[in-house]
Formats: structure tokens, sequence, C-alpha cells
């Protein structure tokens, strides 16, 4: 049997709703975060007046630290328990909802859509791609800008680790990487209170030529490629992040 016909087509909500997933992505959050959003914060010079959208939230880090500097910012997530803790934790001027980005969430709403730290090409079907990039341009504003913030998939290609072991909470979790068909796939092992856990991510290979391909049948014109959370220029070989910053037109 392959790879791939193991896997849940759904995947990524039995995995996003494990307490699992926070627990081993949280320190990468608290480090990175507060930094990319500064970095972006100057860049595009966001005001209090404008509506932002964080898509695929999760529990909502950034749309409460865009909000504690008072930002008027709405986050929506697949992820019910997520959506239940962002709400519980939100700031002023955060707005959280549990919505699947692959249905519409606005019409000409918002100045602002992130979608930051690889949450997207998560689907199998193509298809589902471009329901979202579809969505998001028609919840945009005229001029409004989309931050796209994925993986590189060259330098993935050419660094990927196949196999490491990260510790955090006292839970050692066993990670293997591969890359097939255009997905790179990661299983991820561990034990916790006597039980054994296997859960899997698998992400699709989007180079950055396909992405305005995507943008430009959306009336979404790229304006500016980073390749890294300080923003530095984007080079496809040695550049770790594709963060795409697109307007519409």
């Amino acid at each position: 049997m392959s790879i791939q016909q193991k896997i849940s087509p759904a995947w990524y909500e039995e995995w996003f709703e494990s307490e699992y997933y926070h627990i081993l992505y949280n320190a990468r959050g608290r480090r990175d975060a507060k930094l990319f959003l500064d970095n972006l914060n100057s860049y595009l010079k966001l005001y209090s007046k404008q509506q932002i959208l964080d898509l695929a939230c999760g529990r909502g880090r950034h749309v409460n630290y865009l909000a504690s500097i008072g930002l008027s910012v709405t986050g929506i997530d697949l992820s019910a328990p997520s959506i239940i803790y962002a709400k519980k934790n939100a700031t002023n001027n955060a707005s959280f909802y549990i919505h699947d980005m692959r249905e519409p969430f606005g019409d000409n709403s918002y100045q602002i859509i992130l979608n930051l730290f690889t949450s997207f090409g998560y689907f199998e079907d193509i298809k589902d791609n471009i329901k979202v990039i579809t969505n998001i341009s028609n919840a945009l504003t005229l001029h409004g800008k989309f931050i796209l913030d994925y993986f590189n998939p060259n330098y993935l290609k050419q660094h990927l680790v196949k196999q490491e072991i990260k510790k955090t909470n006292d839970i050692t979790f066993h990670i293997k990487k591969n890359i097939q068909d255009n997905f790179v796939y990661k299983f991820i092992k561990f034990k916790d209170k006597g039980k054994d856990f296997m859960f899997t991510e698998r992400v699709m290979l989007i180079e950055l030529e396909q992405i305005k391909c995507w943008f430009s049948d959306m009336n979404l014109q790229l304006v500016e490629v980073f390749g890294n959370y300080h923003l530095d220029p984007y080079c496809s070989n040695t550049s770790q992040r594709m963060i795409v910053i697109a307007e519409k037109c």
C-alpha cells in the first residue's frame, strides 16, 4: 500500500485539533511570530482602520499580537478546539470564527489577508487550492494585499532532513520526512502517558511560478517576494521561506 493511501485526505483536521500539534510547534511559534509580524507591520504600514484577516489562524497568536498593537483583526480556522482556545484568550480588537477556507469568507471585506507559517497546500486536490485563492481575491478590497508565507520548495528539496528527534514538554517526537508525487510528507511518532501516537502532515510542493499563475487568474498582482522573516530578498536556491505579497487589482 502506498503512503498516500494510508493518509486521510483530512489529516489536518485530526492533527491540528490535537494538543500535541501545539506542543511540537509552540517554541517555533513564539520565536518567529513577533519578529515576522513586526517586520510585516513596518513593510505594509498597517493602521487601525484596516480590516485584517488571518486565514488559518490556529490558536490566534498572530491575531492577538496584531490586535495588541491597536489593529482590528479577525481569525478563522477549521479547527474548533483552536478557535475555542483563541476566543478564551482573545485580546481587544480580536475576533475568531470556525470556518473552512475553501468556503467563501467575505466580499470586498478586508484590506489585508494573511496566511502564515505554511497554512496552505494541505489539500490533495489542486482544485481546493484554487478555491482558496478565489475566496481570498473575492474577500479583498481593491488594492488590498494578500501575504502568503510558504516554505521554499527548491530549498526544501535540497535540504530535506529525513529524520530528526525533538524533545519538548517531556515528549520525544520522532520525525521522518520524504517527498513523493509533489508532496512533502512528515510522519510524527511519539509516546505519551503510556500510549503510542502517530500523526502525518502532507503539504504540496508549490513553485513560485504556479503561485503567480493562480494569482494572475484571480486578479492578484505579485508585488514582492521575500526569503525569510527578516524580509530579505528571495533567492530560489538559498531562501528557506517564500513570502509572497500580492495586491488585488
